[in-house]
């Protein structure tokens, strides 16, 4: 009786050991969030980066551009009180409270997935990811050609010059109207073609580019027959 007492009491052991490690492999991959301020950050100005949870008396922390932890996209390298520049910072880039990167004059290229390490100490780790993209204030897009003449059997092309940016979404307008799942859109809504084949097809026409935080109208295009 002894024995298998003394063999339960291992087997135990070992559960219990392995439950525990389970924790610890828990924690090292635990997922945080990132704060953005503003929400929606703009061409030109700044924007802050805070990670949700911060782990007390941390010995480091990491920011990279980039999903993966790549000392390619690293960013900065903060042991407190010192921090490290890495291959990835444009030197636009400051480490502030609880580890939050700050970034100023943010450039449409800064848009990208940014991550977070924190390190409190042997095992123990946390990682934290966000998407931000940067908005800039649209300028008016230019439509062409100006004016057409739509023959029958012929086609028309409009073309919307805008910003490429994937936050960056074009509507179609005709004589005030918004034109809804109109055939003929092309290239992310920035090209409109109008077959001819019906008077419907005339009037005049213009296009809007929208993001986050602005919005801008084009010139007029007037098809006629």
């Amino acid at each position: 009786m002894r024995k298998i007492s003394l063999i339960s009491h291992t087997a135990a052991s070992i559960v219990s050991s392995c439950f525990l490690l389970t924790q610890g492999q828990d924690t090292i991959t635990a997922k945080i969030s990132i704060a953005v301020e503003p929400l929606n950050p703009v061409a030109g100005h700044g924007v802050t980066l805070t990670p949700g949870v911060v782990l007390e008396d941390f010995k480091r922390c990491r920011w990279y551009r980039g999903v993966t932890a790549e000392s390619e996209d690293l960013i900065f390298t903060h042991i407190p009180p010192f921090y490290v520049m890495g291959v990835a910072c444009t030197l636009r880039e400051t480490i502030g409270p609880g580890c939050s990167l700050h970034i100023r004059n943010l450039v449409p290229e800064d848009s990208g997935i940014y991550t977070v390490t924190l390190d409190e100490g042997g095992m123990l780790s946390t990682t934290g990811h966000v998407d931000m993209e940067v908005s800039e204030i649209l300028s008016r897009p230019v439509l062409l050609p100006v004016e057409s003449v739509l023959a029958e059997n012929r086609s028309v092309t409009l073309r919307c010059s805008t910003s490429d940016s994937s936050n960056v979404k074009v509507f179609w307008f005709k004589n005030g109207e918004l034109l809804q799942a109109q055939a003929g859109l092309s290239e992310q809504n920035r090209t409109l073609t109008l077959a001819g084949a019906s008077e419907d097809e005339l009037g005049t026409y213009t296009c809007e580019a929208r993001n986050p935080i602005s919005n801008a109208i084009s010139n007029p295009s007037v098809i006629s027959e």
